[in-house]
């Protein structure tokens, strides 16, 4: 998710953390089975706001906070925390954005219940033609709600699972703008078209970073433009993020390996940018087709992931 709309995110988080919102977990421990559905091509979960519901809400991990509809505002009568009104660009336009901040008492994900949970409301949400409106769904449930908990993502299984216990000799991954980046090893056949910040080893590896995110449709998106010899095509629309970014990207193979996990992907189909080679991009992305095949992890409170194949 983070192209598009990213900054929604980051600017507007900084600006309503002043409501001084508590998620307050349950006393009791905490091991939980929450089904899903899939058949949308997004993770959709049910949840139930202040005892109505159930609404639907879309998984994306590569959001921090989570966002409500105008309908389920409305429906549950909630009165905006704070208010704030910028310009955000956007697939190359120039929006006119109001953003607002609310406070939910009580959450309920399955038997997981969370109190005086900040949601986050964006009209740009309610555009006609979004994600949510094409899929009937009432919004974004973002990264932060499962912070105080192991969430273990298991798509081939159609489950969430959540716990307590702590992720041991897993990947660590940093939690820069509150999304779970994690650092890998990738070595192209060919020398990359990189930036000065990117810095090859002896055989040619380049450490790069990728962010675990169920908002994007595909398999892995590459942070930088790539020469190889592969033929491809330009990207599918099945391939998508839940805010639709645009940016100009070719599907191709990959010619060369990415370390992940004490695996290695040979060759894999993946998706990289083709126009502002010279830009830097900070991070890639790992999408939902890889969640598909594997079962993934993540403990914010000890930073740590785990990544194993799905059975």
């Amino acid at each position: 998710m983070i192209r598009g709309l990213f900054h929604i995110i980051v600017v507007f988080l900084c600006y309503v953390l002043s409501v001084n919102t508590v998620m307050a977990v349950s006393p009791n421990p905490i091991a939980v089975d929450i089904p899903i559905e899939t058949d949308s091509g997004f993770i959709v979960v049910t949840l139930k706001l202040n005892g109505q519901g159930p609404y639907r809400f879309l998984l994306d991990t590569g959001t921090q906070g989570s966002w409500a509809s105008s309908d389920v505002i409305k429906g549950i009568e909630l009165q905006a925390k704070k208010t704030h009104e910028h310009q955000i660009e956007t697939n190359h336009q120039v929006q006119n954005v109001t953003d607002e901040s609310y406070v939910i008492e009580n959450v309920q994900l399955g038997d997981y219940q969370l109190s005086k949970v900040l949601m986050m409301h964006s009209d740009a949400l309610d555009k006609k033609g979004g994600i949510l409106k094409t899929l009937h769904c009432d919004g974004l449930l973002g990264i932060e709600f499962f912070q105080n908990v192991v969430l273990m993502i298991d798509v081939p299984h159609k489950r969430l699972h959540l716990d307590e216990v702590p992720l041991k000799n897993g990947i660590p991954f940093s939690h820069n703008n509150g999304l779970p980046i994690i650092s890998t090893k990738i070595t192209p056949n060919e020398q990359p078209q990189k930036d000065a910040s990117q810095k090859t080893s002896p055989d040619n590896s380049i450490k790069v970073n990728f962010i675990l995110d169920t908002g994007y449709t595909g398999y892995i998106k590459m942070p930088f433009c790539l020469k190889h010899d592969g033929k491809t095509t330009g990207e599918p629309t099945q391939i998508t993020d839940i805010f639709q970014s645009s940016e100009p990207s070719a599907l191709g193979e990959f010619m060369g390996t990415i370390a992940l996990s004490g695996r290695v992907l040979t060759n894999p189909q993946v998706l990289f940018p083709v126009e502002n080679c010279e830009k830097p991009r900070p991070w890639g992305l790992i999408g939902l087709r890889f969640f598909e095949q594997n079962i993934v992890s993540i403990d914010q409170a000890h930073l740590q992931v785990t990544i194993s194949p799905a059975s």
